[in-house]
């Protein structure tokens, strides 16, 4: 903040989610917190190592993978926060 004092934090994000039991039980601890957390959990996929290690964005290197299919759900929570459907606001 004191690089940039108008920075917010818009959320937590948990990432390579495998639905384990410890990870159920760690994801309702930090729900159950003062820390904001989006909705969405972007699930395990291997997809995603791959994708980086074919430099490509995993959207396209593997759009259906559970992952990708999170980070689009992501990007709609995020635009439905801030009033943008279809981007239009």
């Amino acid at each position: 903040r004191r690089i940039n004092p108008r920075l917010r934090v818009r959320g937590v994000l948990v990432t390579q989610y495998t639905r384990t039991e410890e990870e159920r039980k760690a994801l309702d601890v930090l729900r159950s917190s003062q820390l904001p957390v989006f909705k969405t959990v972007i699930r395990f996929s291997k997809r995603v190592g791959a994708a980086t290690f074919a430099r490509m964005p995993l959207v396209e290197f593997s759009p259906w993978c559970a992952a990708a299919i999170d980070y689009r759900e992501l990007a709609e929570e995020i635009l439905g926060e801030d009033g943008v459907v279809n981007g239009k606001s």
